[in-house]
């Protein structure tokens, strides 16, 4: 508990955690006015005028925003306390590697949430006052974001995972990055590349997978496969990355 506490109160002094805060609400402010401004282009087409408040939050995910502020934000919350030695105290202290990591990963869950809700929000709310209301079904929009939002928890475990494993602020901050950008752009080479013989891996990339689940109008067997992609990457991350902690020295 005390541990838990000491991650909350870090959290809450982190620089890098507030500013991730006021990233995702300007960029959503830019977009939303941005996309006012085409709404109200004289030579705007139909669909143009008829976009809403949902569409405007389909569109901000196909800009990987979030999972780049995310990335850095996890990135130097975990590398930092390799970087300044705090976490050789704690486990000096006694404190179980696995409760080092678990810790660290659910206060990391609860940063990249908040960043989350204040992206989202602000999208909504500036979305509806100046483009327009969206019609879509509150629960579905809220299927919606719950998928999405356990993907990205799917993705704050691979990089908190990273950040055990590279430790160094720049090498973990370049690879949870790398993530994010190239391997979607990788498996949707392999997936080309294999398309004459019915494969396509594109559906491994929790980047893609968060475009489906946001993407309107809402197909609910992308959020049964959502689902099962997120727990399979938290699965799979947690395991590789408590393995890797525990075999290696807290220098």
């Amino acid at each position: 508990m005390m541990m838990f506490k000491s991650e909350l109160y870090k959290l809450k002094k982190s620089k890098a955690f507030w500013v991730s805060i006021l990233i995702v609400v300007l960029f959503a402010f830019g977009l939303a006015f941005a996309f006012s401004e085409n709404a109200s282009d004289v030579d705007a087409t139909t669909e143009q005028l008829s976009m809403t408040a949902v569409d405007l939050m389909d569109f901000s995910y196909g800009i990987p925003a979030l999972s780049i502020v995310a990335a850095i934000f996890t990135s130097i919350f975990v590398s930092s306390e390799f970087q300044y030695g705090t976490m050789k105290n704690y486990i000096s202290k006694g404190a179980s590697r696995t409760s080092v990591f678990i810790v660290k990963l659910l206060v990391s869950y609860l940063a990249v949430t908040i960043i989350f809700i204040a992206l989202n929000t602000t999208l909504y709310v500036l979305g509806s006052i100046l483009i327009g209301y969206s019609t879509i079904a509150i629960m579905d929009l809220m299927s919606m974001l719950f998928v999405t939002w356990l993907l990205f928890m799917a993705y704050t475990t691979l990089f908190v995972a990273v950040g055990f494993s590279a430790r160094n602020s720049a090498s973990v901050i370049s690879i949870n990055i790398c993530i994010v950008v190239l391997v979607p752009v990788l498996l949707t080479v392999i997936s080309f590349l294999l398309s004459s013989y019915g494969v396509t891996v594109t559906s491994l990339s929790l980047e893609g997978t968060i475009n489906a689940v946001m993407s309107v109008p809402l197909e609910t067997n992308i959020l049964f496969t959502g689902c099962i992609t997120a727990a399979s990457y938290v699965i799979l991350s947690v395991s590789g990355g408590l393995f890797h902690f525990k075999k290696v020295d807290v220098k």
